[in-house]
């Protein structure tokens, strides 16, 4: 059971067994002999405005294109901000699983936005989602300890159960993608999309050393850098 919400007509609205809450869009016109393709959408910290692909306008776009090219997309709230952290990863597999149990499915592509890149990262280094067909990142954080600042160490150090950098690096260990080698993620090919003016994600400490790092162990990884400016850029996801 589920509460319908949001700005399409095939959204419903459900807690997981843990109390996180999943939103998940149905495709316009399913084929029942057609195995429906899975997006799922990791979202950037709730300090920035583009955390809920269902219900804001500036995902509109996004959203029209996967139900009418027969896609569901499933994301979740993930109890705020938990910054790519095991529970995080387990929350939204366990939300990919429960769709594929009751719905005939394909393979899973993978959408991670800022902060989202991280789990979605996460996901794929540990094997928590096994049929990745891709993944898109947009101005996705790569590097957990280079975000260790500003307004973002508060929730890091609650989602990290840390109070300084050195904890924070003990206890990620294998949870943080750019110190991982890039043939750990060779289940999925990557387009990467960047901005050479973001500066809350610095592409040049982000986006382009993960790249390197995925080119360099024989990963089939793009790096695009996009016409619009800044952290998140609309053409990266429009």
């Amino acid at each position: 059971a589920g509460i319908i919400e949001g700005n399409t007509s095939f959204v419903i609205q459900r807690k997981s067994a843990t109390g996180d809450m999943w939103r998940i869009q149905y495709p316009k016109a399913p084929e029942g002999l057609t195995p429906i393709k899975t997006t799922v959408f990791y979202h950037q910290a709730a300090t920035g405005d583009r955390n809920n692909p269902m219900t804001e306008t500036r995902w509109a776009s996004l959203r029209q294109g996967l139900e009418s090219d027969n896609f569901s997309l499933l994301s979740c709230d993930d109890g705020g901000d938990r910054w790519g952290n095991p529970t995080s990863v387990a929350n939204y597999a366990a939300l990919n699983d429960w769709f594929k149990s009751k719905v005939y499915s394909g393979k899973t592509y993978m959408l991670g936005c800022s902060m989202g890149g991280l789990t979605s990262l996460n996901t794929i280094r540990h094997g928590a989602i096994s049929d990745i067909a891709g993944i898109v990142l947009v101005s996705a954080v790569t590097d957990l300890i280079q975000m260790y600042r500003g307004s973002f160490v508060t929730d890091i150090n609650t989602a990290w159960s840390c109070t300084n950098v050195t904890q924070l690096e003990a206890n990620s260990i294998g949870y943080d993608p750019i110190s991982e080698s890039g043939a750990l993620f060779d289940s999925a090919s990557f387009l990467i999309l960047a901005s050479t003016t973001d500066t809350t994600v610095p592409t040049n400490l982000h986006s382009l050393p993960f790249h390197n790092n995925l080119q360099a162990a024989g990963v089939s990884s793009s790096l695009e850098y996009v016409a619009s400016s800044g952290h998140l850029p609309a053409a990266g996801y429009n």
